[in-house]
């Protein structure tokens, strides 16, 4: 909503209000389908890596620690490692 730059100015002049400006918005909708599209690229071409969390759907920091808890764990089972408390 415009705001007026003189409280006692005429309402009627639209010379006496400040310009709204939607550059914001346009930038945040623009950003959004270009990382959409990126990711779509990404994905459908298999350029991101497996453990790749952040700006993907479904993936985050607990998923990516999970599954580094997991490993870590499998490869201290295997018996390749040993470990001491």
């Amino acid at each position: 909503m415009p705001t007026i730059k003189n409280p006692n100015g005429d309402r009627d002049l639209l010379a006496n209000y400040r310009p709204v400006s939607n550059i914001a918005f346009v930038s945040k909708v623009l950003e959004k389908v270009v990382l959409n599209q990126m990711n779509d690229y990404l994905q459908k071409n298999d350029l991101l890596n497996a453990n790749q969390s952040g700006y993907r759907t479904g993936h985050s920091c607990e998923t990516l620690l999970a599954g580094m808890f997991d490993d870590l764990l499998r490869e201290l089972d295997s018996g390749k490692y040993y470990y001491y408390y």
